[in-house]
């Protein structure tokens, strides 16, 4: 093992010098170069002719699972909390935007807008202000957490913040966030999305396998839900949004976590302004909802992409991402947390039950 380590360190060393030796100076490109040289010049993430990427010696394996298990666990617990459930619920929970920026995060997006740092410290107090808003959906850890445990669910939990790396995106984009306390300035994460959707890939491969419920060309044989938790401003029309565009989980799989979440919010003394919090499917086309129905990448979990867009194989339809959102009013304050935590410890209790029924083929 120790050998296998030494030498992956030289081959990465290798990689980085060569790297430096084409001009690439940013920490991040340079990262990317070491994995797949030749992927990240196609997408422009590396400013360097096709004939020089071909001059870096990448270490990443064309399939990423072939990845070495060591390689495997360490981006795991780099990126994620991750706890393993029990093998009969087919259910894995998330919260990838859970952690607040650290100090020396928010310090590399401020210098995106800094203006040479001519800002007043009050200025420089409100930009930092927005960027850690920006970047963290507070509360969504616990909820994610304290769930998944209360079912017996596979969990990830972000140990990085998406000023960090933002794991709900391509693999070759950096997510642009306004600030309008910098007059609309755009800020970017410091990595691309590669490594750390490489790490939730793994996590979940490694939840899958320990089901067996896997085929031979490695799909699932029937209904595994991705429960992604995130976290929306107050709206006033409604609490949570359950996405519901772009494939990234079947109709029927949408449907029925709707069905369930609107009867145990009913069943429940939760209350916004005196009545039941609502809920809605967001959709694209809808323009109240438009920004809550789900970023394209995530059906790559269940659709197979071209070359172009490869980063890592599905795990076929009976894989369904169901990303709801959470308001800040029901997230932020103590007691509507704990009854949040309590309703969706019910629904996912029932669509472990009932959500294996929607077999897919």
């Amino acid at each position: 093992m120790e050998n296998n380590i030494t030498e992956r360190h030289s081959e990465i060393k290798k990689a980085s010098d060569q790297a430096k030796t084409l001009g690439i100076k940013d920490r991040s490109q340079i990262a990317e170069a070491i994995i797949d040289a030749k992927g990240a010049q196609k997408k422009g993430i590396l400013d360097i002719s096709e004939e020089d990427a071909t001059k870096i010696s990448s270490v990443a394996q064309n399939d990423i699972r072939n990845e070495p298990q060591d390689v495997q666990e360490r981006a795991i617990n780099k990126y994620f909390e991750f706890g393993q459930g029990n093998k009969n619920v087919t259910i894995l929970v998330d919260a990838i935007h859970a952690v607040i920026p650290n100090q020396e995060e928010i310090i590399f997006l401020y210098k995106q807008v800094s203006n040479g740092d001519n800002n007043s410290l009050e200025k420089r107090k409100e930009i930092e202000k927005e960027i850690k808003k920006q970047f963290v959906d507070e509360s969504t850890g616990i909820i994610a957490k304290t769930v998944a445990e209360n079912v017996n669910a596979s969990y990830l939990i972000a140990n990085r913040s998406k000023a960090f790396s933002e794991a709900n995106r391509y693999w070759w984009k950096r997510e642009e966030k306004s600030l309008k306390s910098a007059n609309d300035e755009s800020i970017a994460p410091y990595e691309y999305s590669r490594r750390v959707k490489a790490a939730m890939f793994w996590a979940i491969d490694k939840v899958l396998h320990g089901q067996g419920n896997l085929d031979s060309e490695k799909k699932l044989t029937k209904p595994f839900y991705r429960i992604a938790v995130h976290g929306m401003d107050n709206n006033p029309d409604f609490d949570f949004a359950i996405a519901g565009s772009r494939d990234i989980a079947s109709e029927e799989s949408i449907q029925l976590f709707n069905k369930l979440l609107v009867s145990e919010i009913y069943n429940s003394d939760l209350r916004v302004n005196g009545l039941n919090p609502s809920v809605v499917i967001a959709k694209k086309e809808d323009q109240k909802t438009k920004k809550y129905s789900g970023a394209a990448s995530l059906n790559h979990y269940r659709k197979d992409v071209s070359e172009e867009n490869f980063q890592h194989p599905s795990f076929g339809e009976n894989f369904q991402n169901i990303q709801l959102e959470i308001s800040a009013r029901l997230r932020k304050d103590d007691n509507n947390r704990e009854k949040v935590i309590s309703i969706l410890t019910n629904v996912l209790k029932r669509l472990n039950r009932e959500g294996a029924n929607l077999q897919q083929i």
